[in-house]
């Protein structure tokens, strides 16, 4: 039988994606949740706070209920970033039902979606 590490410390449970995007607001809204390039080549960094990302995932899951997207389902096929992250977070929140999608997985498969 394996044995089980040691936990380093006892976790927070959390019961959906709300609680999650609330939890960002509240206890970490000042601290830095994202630094990143515009391009690969660019030298500026951006640094968006967890306030600002909030404020974005609010935002584009406001949008997305005023376009009566409520109960829809939505494919998401994004590379890993920024942007894919929000808009992960938006749909999952405002009640819409999320397929994210491989960007570099088989063309039949998106296609079956």
């Amino acid at each position: 039988m394996p044995k089980q590490k040691d936990k380093l410390y006892e976790g927070e449970k959390l019961a959906n994606f709300r609680e999650l995007v609330h939890r960002y607001e509240t206890r970490y809204a000042d601290k830095t949740a994202f630094i990143y390039k515009k391009t690969p080549k660019s030298t500026k960094h951006i640094c968006i706070s967890y306030q600002e990302f909030v404020q974005d995932i609010k935002g584009f899951a406001t949008a997305l209920l005023h376009l009566g997207m409520q109960g829809k389902k939505v494919a998401l096929i994004a590379p890993n970033r920024y942007e894919w992250c929000t808009s992960y977070l938006a749909v999952a929140t405002a009640g819409i039902t999320i397929i994210p999608l491989d960007k570099i997985g088989r063309a039949s498969c998106r296609e079956r979606v």
